[in-house]
């Protein structure tokens, strides 16, 4: 059987026809495929995170955030407020304060035995000596 110069050139252009739709289908396929990946991937390594809106700032935000009036502060204040104090020293800060007198600056709080320079920068933005309520 003879296959004539025209029979091969539909037959050559129905061949690429078929070629180019399976070509396109697989394409079409992996990008969908793909999305679907990338989508879960953003979820997963991305996820939403939501600010807190100001009505639901806890109370132990609110308590870190006020200042601390170092003069006028229990030990449990002290210890709760301050980075690294926790109640044997903010006794000490207490007792200090009530032998020496108001602690007029940070490097007053050298003199509490367990306040070193590091702990007191640390603390420098949670402390205040101006206070508005009057020492008794």
């Amino acid at each position: 059987m003879k296959i004539s110069i025209n029979q091969r050139c539909v037959l050559l252009v129905i061949l690429a026809m078929v070629f180019l739709l399976a070509l396109v289908n697989g394409i079409l396929q992996s990008d969908q495929g793909s999305q679907k990946v990338s989508e879960a991937e953003a979820t997963m390594k991305h996820p939403v995170i939501k600010s807190p809106k100001p009505s639901q700032v806890s109370q132990k935000d609110k308590i870190i955030k006020s200042p601390l009036y170092i003069n006028h502060a229990s030990v449990d204040e002290i210890a709760k407020k301050l980075k690294g104090v926790g109640k044997k020293i903010a006794q000490r800060i207490v007792k200090t304060r009530e032998q020496l007198g108001d602690f007029k600056k940070l490097e007053d709080l050298k003199a509490v035995s367990g306040m070193g320079s590091a702990k007191i920068e640390a603390n420098k933005e949670r402390i205040s000596f101006d206070s508005p309520i009057p020492k008794q």
